[in-house]
């Protein structure tokens, strides 16, 4: 459970990053709101294909690449920028830890590229104009990027520099953070803990 306070706007809101669960297996609302945001993205690019040249089953079929294309992408993303949390003692690269996402660990940039490359392929073995895919299809990422931004909101993550704006976001896990990656020195971390320093909330 994480307690974050807006102190400039007066709210404050406790968040638990898990949905539900079933039996011993966490369902996160990360992973519920992003799953949302897919779906809302890739109705509105189904709804609005016509009006790009194209029909809805060009869009399926791309996204029964791009989805799994996607996520191996940020993956790859995510490995090749924080190489030190994949190697092991011996400098060679932890396999395992590498296919275990289900700790987190992916990068949008590395899925958009991953998704943009599919998009090509696929418009090329169909025969369809690229161009239209991918007006469409940036449709359909911005819907998604604003459904899934909520879910580093739940995570207690995506935030920005420390402010004292009205809008600053506080919380002892941020404190922690900004202290202990030497954002803040002592005095910022009671000052947030205090909420007369926060954060700016990207997120949002």
């Amino acid at each position: 459970m994480n307690t974050v306070t807006f102190p400039g706007l007066g709210l404050e809101f406790t968040i638990d990053p898990v949905a539900f669960s079933i039996g011993t297996f966490q369902i996160y609302w990360y992973g519920v709101i992003i799953a949302l945001g897919f779906f809302l993205g890739v109705s509105f690019c189904c709804w609005q294909a016509k009006k790009f040249g194209l029909k809805p089953d060009d869009i399926l079929d791309m996204i029964l690449f791009a989805a799994p294309g996607g996520i191996i992408g940020a993956r790859i993303y995510y490995i090749v920028f924080n190489p030190d949390l994949y190697l092991n003692d011996d400098g060679s690269l932890n396999i395992m830890a590498c296919l275990d996402i289900h700790r987190g660990g992916l990068a949008i940039y590395g899925g958009i590229i991953a998704g943009v490359i599919i998009a090509f392929l696929v418009a090329r073995y169909k025969k369809i104009p690229f161009l239209a895919l991918a007006d469409v299809c940036a449709f359909g990422l911005l819907i998604g990027q604003i459904a899934g931004r909520w879910g580093n909101f739940m995570n207690v993550e995506a935030y920005g520099s420390a402010t004292t704006l009205p809008w600053r976001m506080c919380s002892e896990s941020i404190a922690a953070e900004m202290f202990s990656k030497g954002y803040v020195d002592q005095a910022g971390y009671e000052a947030i803990l205090s909420g007369t320093l926060g954060v700016h909330p990207t997120f949002f």
